[in-house]
């Protein structure tokens, strides 16, 4: 399987209508339970499918999420055809197809060697000059940080998601909520 992306565009309406698709079957193990990345949300699990997330508390970065705003956001191409329940993505704009957006696979490589790079562990090749830029505009677009033990000399760049367990603002004891936050922005800058 290939798995290829695609770059779609979103109202925050759609957003929030496909983070609500993400958490509507939760504790069941499924493939929709969202891999967000520059997104953090709060959930109910308690309350009906459709009806989890907890209003007010989606942030695209650190901005709250603003319903009549466009947003870009990348995924499996897979999941814009409406499979795993995310009907709302066939009617998002399709900005880049998997034949221009290339491949899930592609993407984790060029991303580690573009960390390889960065930390100066990458072998001198033909593509150096290329790596390079891409390097340069990883570290524009998303600001990796040093992670790790030890003096600064040990730490690598890297990209260091992180979920959260947190406590209900309300005794409940029979819930779930967990906010889920990525490193990587929805919107990187220009």
């Amino acid at each position: 399987m290939l798995d290829e992306l695609c770059l779609l565009q979103l109202s925050g309406a759609q957003v929030l209508e496909a983070l609500e698709n993400s958490v509507s079957q939760y504790p069941r193990l499924e493939g929709r339970f969202a891999q967000v990345s520059g997104v953090s949300f709060q959930f109910d699990a308690a309350k009906p499918p459709n009806q989890r997330i907890v209003e007010g508390s989606v942030r695209i970065g650190p901005d709250l999420l603003d319903l009549e705003k466009n947003y870009k956001l990348c995924t499996k191409d897979y999941l814009r055809q409406g499979k795993d329940g995310y009907d709302v993505f066939r009617d998002g704009i399709c900005l880049a197809d998997g034949e221009t957006a290339g491949i899930l696979p592609s993407l984790v490589r060029d991303c580690f060697a573009n960390l390889d790079m960065l930390n100066g562990e990458s072998d001198t090749g033909v593509a150096k000059r290329s790596s390079t830029f891409n390097a340069m505009r990883m570290m524009e677009t998303f600001s990796p940080s040093k992670v790790g033990d030890g003096p600064e000399m040990l730490k690598r760049y890297a990209i260091y998601p992180t979920v959260e367990v947190v406590s209900p603002p309300f005794d409940a004891t029979d819930c779930h909520w967990y906010v889920r936050r990525g490193f990587m922005p929805l919107n990187p800058k220009p």
